[in-house]
């Protein structure tokens, strides 16, 4: 279980406002990220998740367990704060 899914997992069972600040945050970075960073192979969308800091790989890898890890957890944050 990742850091949002944990944020999501708090914030369903103690609705905090700390607690929702953190996870809007956290997922205003993803989408950020997803935006700015993903790849295309063929009509199949990724993002990575293992970045190349010398800067020398066009393509960085993808997890594809990690990537299905992230879009479930903007599912959960969608239907856990539909107007967010």
């Amino acid at each position: 279980m990742g850091i949002g899914t944990s944020l999501i997992y708090i914030y369903k069972d103690y609705p905090d406002k700390y607690v929702l600040e953190k996870l809007n945050k956290y997922i205003a970075f993803y989408k950020n990220y997803y935006k700015t960073k993903q790849y295309k192979v063929g009509k199949a969308i990724f993002v990575p998740d293992y970045m190349d800091i010398s800067g020398k790989n066009k393509i960085n890898p993808t997890s594809l367990n990690h990537f299905i890890a992230e879009t479930e957890v903007m599912f959960l944050y969608y239907c856990l704060t539909p107007l967010s």
